[in-house]
C-alpha cells in the first residue's frame, strides 16, 4: 500500500474514534445510562480496531493503536492533571513569556488549563 493510502486510512481511523466518543457521550448525556455508553463505545471502538488491523500495515496499526492508548490514557483526570502540572512547570522553568512590568503567573496558569482542557 502507498504512503498516501496509509495516510488516510489513519485519518478515516481517527475520524471514526472521534465520533465514537462524541456518539459515547450524546447517548450519556441523553439517557443518563453511562453503562450504555460504555458499551457502544467498547463495542465501536473493537470494530475500528478490527478495521485498523485488517486494513492498515503492521507498522502502522501498532503505531496508531499505540497512539489511541496514550490519548485514552491522557483523557482521565489525573493525567490530564499530571500534563497540566508538567506544563506548567515547563513555562515556570523556560519563561517563555517575559514581562517585566508584571507578573507572568497568567501565563503558568493559561497553559496549565490550556493542556487539561485539551485533554478532557
Amino acid at each position: 500500500m502507498s504512503v498516501i493510502t496509509q495516510a488516510m486510512g489513519v485519518s478515516f481511523v481517527i475520524l471514526l474514534v472521534g465520533l465514537i466518543l462524541l456518539a459515547s457521550n450524546w447517548i450519556s448525556d441523553r439517557f443518563d445510562a453511562p453503562v450504555l455508553s460504555r458499551r457502544v463505545a467498547g463495542a465501536l471502538g473493537g470494530f475500528v480496531f478490527l478495521l485498523v488491523i485488517l486494513t492498515l500495515e503492521v507498522a502502522v496499526a501498532v503505531s496508531l493503536s499505540v497512539l489511541i492508548a496514550a490519548a485514552i490514557a491522557l483523557i482521565q483526570p489525573y493525567w490530564a492533571s499530571c500534563a497540566g502540572a508538567l506544563a506548567a512547570v515547563g513555562v515556570e522553568r523556560f519563561r517563555l513569556i517575559r514581562h517585566y512590568v508584571w507578573e507572568d503567573n497568567w501565563v503558568i496558569v493559561a497553559s496549565a488549563l490550556g493542556v487539561m482542557i485539551l485533554l478532557r
